[in-house]
C-alpha cells in the first residue's frame, strides 16, 4: 500500500515504534553494515552491493515516477536478488518496474511480485505493517529458528499476502519460516522466495528476459 506512504507517515511511526522490526533496520554506516553481516548469510561486501542495488532502482523509479514506481514499489535486495512488492494500477506498470530494475548492474534475478489492483486505503496500509512485524517477531524469538539467521530474511505483506525472501541453512528452517508467517492472524496467503544455502542461484547471474 505504497501509495499512501507520504500522507500518513506519522502512522508509520508510530507503528514502527511499537513493532520490534524496528530492531532489525539496516543502517547504511561501516559499522552497522559490518554488524549485520556477522549474523547472516551475506558477506560485508554483499550487504554493501545490495543497498547499493536497492539505492539504485528507487533512483530510477524516482526518475520514471510518471508512473508512480517510487512511491508504489519496494524493492527488497538479497545477493543481487530483487523482489518487488506493492500494487500498481495497470499491468503495463508492473511490466515497466521489472524492466527497469533490471537495468541496474548486479542484479541477479528480478523476482516480480507487483499485485495489480486499485485497493489502496490507510486500514489496509497499517494491517500490513502490523502483520510484517508480527512475522518478524515471532521468527526472531522462535526457537526453531537459528539466531545466526534471524536476520537472513525479508518480509513484505500487501494485501494480506506475506512475502519472504533470503537463505536458510536447512529445509526444516525454511519450512518453519514458512509457517510462522502462515500462522499470523490476517494473513491470506504465504509466498517464500528464502533459498537454501547450498542452492546454486546464489552464485549464479541469471539472464534478463529483456
Amino acid at each position: 500500500m505504497n501509495k499512501l506512504k507520504p500522507t500518513i507517515l506519522s502512522l508509520t511511526l508510530l507503528l514502527a515504534s511499537t513493532q520490534l522490526q524496528g530492531c532489525a533496520i539496516l543502517g547504511l554506516s561501516g559499522a552497522a553494515l559490518a554488524g549485520k553481516s556477522l549474523v547472516e548469510e551475506r558477506s560485508v561486501g554483499n550487504v554493501v552491493d545490495d543497498a547499493t542495488i536497492n539505492t539504485q532502482i528507487n533512483s530510477y523509479y524516482a526518475a520514471h515516477n510518471f508512473d508512480g514506481l517510487f512511491v508504489d514499489v519496494d524493492p527488497d535486495v538479497y545477493e543481487g536478488r530483487v523482489l518487488l512488492t506493492g500494487s500498481v494500477d495497470e499491468p503495463i506498470t508492473r511490466k515497466n518496474a521489472e524492466q527497469i530494475a533490471w537495468q541496474v548492474n548486479g542484479v541477479k534475478e528480478v523476482i516480480n511480485e507487483l499485485q495489480v489492483t486499485n485497493k489502496d486505503d490507510v486500514e489496509s496500509y497499517i494491517s500490513d505493517s502490523l502483520i510484517t512485524g508480527e512475522v518478524r517477531s515471532r521468527i526472531l524469538f522462535d526457537s526453531q529458528v537459528s539466531l545466526d539467521n534471524n536476520f537472513n530474511y525479508g518480509i513484505d505483506t500487501v494485501n494480506g499476502v506475506v512475502y519472504l525472501m533470503g537463505v536458510a541453512d536447512t529445509e526444516a528452517e525454511l519450512k518453519r519460516v514458512t509457517d510462522i508467517a502462515r500462522q499470523v492472524s490476517g494473513v491470506k496467503k504465504v509466498v517464500s522466495h528464502i533459498l537454501l544455502t547450498t542452492d546454486t542461484r546464489r552464485n549464479q547471474r541469471m539472464a534478463s528476459k529483456y
